[in-house]
């Protein structure tokens, strides 16, 4: 069968930069042969008639496969909580791609993704597909964007870092090195890569706008009026009100049993938001990345001095690092902002967070 995206002959793939620029690519293509490319708004008018396909920014979103025998897909974005600290009713969620029970999850939060819709739209094109930028590589490959990498190692769904992040990662997931490295800043195959690529984040109260014609708006005018006509019209109303509200309580009793398995509270909603406001909130810790990202300007006066060994200890929020040369000319260099920096045997580095 075919898709409005095979039946479309000419795309405009526009690639948004992570939350902190506002920088922009663009690749326009006709029959998948790309035709013109360039960055912010040079684009001139080369977007009358063609499909607007979004490429996110993977720092924007969550990706992760899920898995949901039999079930319920509207339950699939409860499996992200784990990794979130926000309300999960803030996050947009689609499926992208499906493998049995196990879904491709992607999720955003919904402020962000109507900007990244109203940047398009302000630059003139009105968006059809929005996919997240790394799930447009091929299997296999990486691509380094301006300060970025955009990496897809074989059976993933992908993810992004920043470029200084690269050398250091590299003893932590081995197989960033497997992956085929593509040319640098070439939007091409991300671009095609998007034609071909599963699901949509445009979804729900982010579908699409579509062009109707002539036929379609006299079909949709002749609807209205036969439906302003019902005299049933307010009674459908508050059925379907009162069973959407019935279907609302039935979910909040579920998510609240799951937390507390004997309660049986007459109202689950307002005795949910009790226990929230009795909950003290979850502290986010930094990560490794964030260590890294914070002593980046440190670690580069290292660059001759290959890295033995990196290793994370979480519960204690250190990160080691082990060189091969000594490392005495750190000693006279002041540890990043809110981090403390250590020398150990001359050769390792242990940075952790201050007091």
């Amino acid at each position: 069968m075919k898709t409005n995206r095979t039946a479309t002959t000419s795309h405009l793939v526009l690639h948004l930069a992570p939350t902190a620029s506002a920088q922009y690519r663009w690749v326009y293509l006709e029959n998948r042969r790309v035709i013109l490319q360039g960055e912010s708004r040079e684009k001139g008018g080369v977007a009358a008639g063609a499909e607007g396909i979004l490429l996110l920014p993977a720092d924007d979103l969550i990706l992760q496969w899920v898995t949901l025998p039999g079930g319920n897909t509207d339950a699939l974005k409860w499996q992200l909580e784990p990794r979130i600290l926000s309300d999960v009713d803030t996050l947009h969620c689609a499926v992208l791609n499906q493998k049995g029970d196990d879904y491709l999850l992607a999720a955003i939060d919904k402020q962000r993704l109507q900007h990244h819709i109203d940047t398009a739209r302000a630059w003139g094109i009105e968006p059809q597909r929005a996919l997240p930028d790394v799930w447009t590589l091929p299997d296999g490959q990486a691509i380094q964007l301006d300060d970025r990498w955009l990496t897809r190692p074989t059976g993933s769904a992908g993810f992004a870092f920043p470029t200084e992040a690269h050398s250091l990662l590299i003893p932590v997931y081995p197989e960033l090195a497997a992956v085929t490295r593509l040319a640098s800043d070439d939007l091409t195959p991300l671009a095609r890569g998007a034609l071909d690529a599963p699901g949509n984040l445009l979804q729900q109260d982010f579908a699409p706008r579509t062009r109707r014609g002539p036929a379609a708006r006299i079909a949709a005018l002749a609807g209205i009026g036969l439906l302003l006509s019902l005299l049933l019209e307010p009674l459908l109303q508050g059925a379907y009100a009162h069973y959407q509200h019935g279907r609302l309580e039935a979910q909040v009793l579920t998510r609240y049993q799951h937390f507390f398995p004997h309660a049986r509270p007459s109202d689950p909603l307002a005795q949910m938001r009790r226990q929230a406001l009795q909950t003290a909130a979850p502290t986010a810790q930094a990560g490794v990345l964030d260590y890294l990202r914070q002593s980046a300007s440190l670690l580069a006066t290292l660059n001759n001095n290959p890295l033995k060994r990196l290793d994370w200890a979480a519960e204690q929020q250190r990160l080691s690092l082990d060189f091969s040369q000594p490392v005495a000319n750190l000693r006279s260099l002041p540890a990043p902002e809110g981090l403390t920096l250590t020398i150990h045997h001359q050769t390792e580095v242990i940075i952790g967070s201050a007091p």
